[in-house]
């Protein structure tokens, strides 16, 4: 079975949650000008909502939280599958 990778995902955590807490004014430029819409969760810097937000959109795997441990712990799961 296919699984959802999120290849664009800035989780409002370190890094991503100061750029967003510092950038708002730029977002909502952004935004405007590709006639897109900020998520909630970027807008609050609610990481809670951020996870809400995923699972809203069916994604399985965040890419930026991939790691070492968790590319073989899914190895191991689709060879069980």
């Amino acid at each position: 079975m296919y699984k959802k990778i999120d290849f664009r995902v800035r989780p409002p955590y370190g890094y991503y949650l100061n750029m967003i807490k510092n950038e708002q004014a730029h977002f909502a430029r952004l935004a405007d000008a590709f006639d897109m819409t900020v998520s909630q969760s970027q807008r609050t810097g609610s990481l809670e909502q951020f996870v809400r937000e995923m699972d809203e959109a069916g994604i399985e795997i965040p890419f930026q939280q991939l790691d070492v441990h968790m590319i073989s712990n899914m190895k191991e799961e689709t060879e069980r599958s």
